[in-house]
């Protein structure tokens, strides 16, 4: 049980991390999606 809590932990941290990386080095895409947030 604790090493099924484990893999979720990393995976979930892992999940976080890629997210944060592709937020901070593609502002590009995150400033097309704003605008499209915008337009609707």
């Amino acid at each position: 049980m604790s090493f099924a809590v484990d893999v979720l932990n990393y995976m979930i941290c892992s999940v976080a991390r890629n997210i944060a990386y592709f937020v901070l080095f593609h502002p590009f895409f995150l400033l097309m999606l704003s605008k499209v947030v915008l337009e609707n």
